[in-house]
């Protein structure tokens, strides 16, 4: 089989570069050893947002004093409904690769000679290779993956019931988005992580925000501690910390992060960094010619809509096209409860980097959409330079929603100023970026100016 261009990965890193390679009229295959989509449809960001979302339902038919009795979850059923949501995710992939013509190939791909591969014991011959076989659950000694006492984010979604407790070990987005799902499932969760703060890529105001959030939902949260040997007793797992404690639950979830997936790349003898990443230029091009990487095995950082955004250039590359990635603003969203985005620098990085800037943290409780949403506690915090924005991080109810917008301004080089004027609708959460920039400004109409 002879293709133009072969894809080898069909997750976000691989589907939208077949596609677009596809458009530009070059014959393409995609292959993939499990289920198109990925990582992201099928075992990350599709089926924990569902999760988030049951979870999120339940806790406002607790809270809302004017709903009567209890509604009770068959977590069965939404085992069923995640199920339903993601395979419909993953096979709405498969219909746009067939809609564009692209060729699926289903197995592992194997290099050969040159860029000759075998798929299947099947000889594929491409004249550019695009490498996105994405990332895998990073795992920590002692900690071996067993799918009924031990977790990682794969083996957590094959649970029948929520556990009666849980170790999260690792406070980075995965821990804390299922410890937001299980703590408001009724489990009592856990979280250890060894830095000394939950969510340490972060801004620290914004991690604030959450871990307020998830002790308030009695969730026990141990930073700067280490996670020891564990030991079976019974149906639970006795684990001691480092801090001279020891825990007792019925499950543990290693949330250590993701590291590359680069056995091909490696096979393939594209040079990669000292992490196992595949180095590429701003062309997605790697070592070797016509051979390009995209998403997760391409580095930092390891999150879909990047992944996204590389694939396009190096199918537009790899099919004879002319573009280019440049890594400006990318948004880090975390989907807790609040919702909490990151775009741009911290105030730390932006004093690191030499520049004179100042933070301004607004309070969003006046917001009276954040309020309806139970989101008061909510914060918009703008890092700026006299008028030019550098980072908007936001801790909000829908917060994912106006990460777009956030990313706009600053890949615009919109001013406070640009942002005071846009006229948002009311009542909305967006409301509060305006208003925070009007705060900042020192003329805001919805609070009240503190005197210096």
């Amino acid at each position: 089989m002879k293709f133009d261009v072969v894809v080898v990965g069909g997750g976000p890193g691989g589907y939208p570069a077949a596609i677009r390679a596809a458009q530009m009229g070059a014959k393409v295959a995609i292959v993939e050893r499990d289920r198109f989509g990925g990582e992201c449809t099928n075992y990350g960001c599709i089926p924990t947002k569902a999760l988030l979302k049951a979870a999120k339902v339940m806790e406002e038919i607790r809270s809302y004093p004017f709903i009567r009795g209890s509604a009770e979850l068959d977590y069965g059923e939404l085992a069923k409904w995640v199920r339903r949501v993601y395979t419909r995710s993953s096979r709405g992939v498969e219909y746009l690769l067939r809609s564009y013509g692209v060729e699926m190939l289903r197995g592992e791909a194997r290099p050969k000679t040159g860029k000759r591969l075998v798929v299947n014991g099947e000889e594929v011959e491409a004249g550019s290779i695009i490498i996105a076989t994405g990332s895998e659950p990073a795992s920590i000694p002692g900690y071996a993956v067993d799918g009924q006492y031990i977790h990682n984010n794969r083996t957590i979604l094959s649970l029948e019931e929520p556990p009666g407790s849980i170790l999260i070990i690792g406070g980075g987005y995965i821990g804390v988005e299922y410890a937001t799902v299980f703590s408001a499932l009724g489990s009592e969760v856990y979280i250890v992580e060894l830095l000394d703060r939950i969510l340490p890529q972060m801004d620290p105001d914004l991690a604030k925000v959450v871990d307020k959030k998830l002790r308030e939902r009695g969730v026990k949260i141990y930073t700067g501690v280490k996670a020891g040997e564990p030991r079976r007793e019974d149906e639970h797992i006795r684990v001691p910390l480092s801090n001279g404690e020891e825990i007792s639950v019925e499950k543990v979830l290693v949330a250590v992060g993701r590291r590359p997936n680069s056995g091909f790349a490696r096979e393939l003898g594209v040079e990669l960094d000292d992490k196992g990443f595949v180095k590429v230029d701003d062309r997605m091009a790697t070592s070797m010619d016509g051979v390009y990487a995209s998403g997760d095995v391409a580095g930092q950082p390891m999150l879909a809509h990047k992944a996204f955004a590389q694939a396009v250039v190096a199918g537009e590359k790899a099919a004879g096209g002319d573009a280019y990635y440049v890594q400006r603003y990318v948004p880090a969203v975390v989907y807790t409860d609040p919702e909490i985005v990151s775009v741009g620098l911290t105030l730390e990085e932006a004093r690191e980097k030499g520049l004179e800037a100042e933070a301004e943290v607004y309070p969003i409780g006046g917001v009276a959409k954040a309020f309806i949403e139970g989101g008061a506690d909510g914060i918009v915090k703008i890092v700026y330079s006299g008028e030019e924005m550098l980072g908007i991080h936001i801790a909000a109810p829908h917060a994912s929603e106006l990460a777009g917008e956030a990313t706009y301004l600053l890949e615009t080089s919109a001013s406070l100023e640009d942002l005071a004027l846009t006229i948002h609708p009311h009542p909305t959460v967006s409301e509060a970026l305006r208003e925070a920039a009007e705060h900042i400004l020192g003329r805001p109409i919805h609070s009240v100016l503190k005197k210096k």
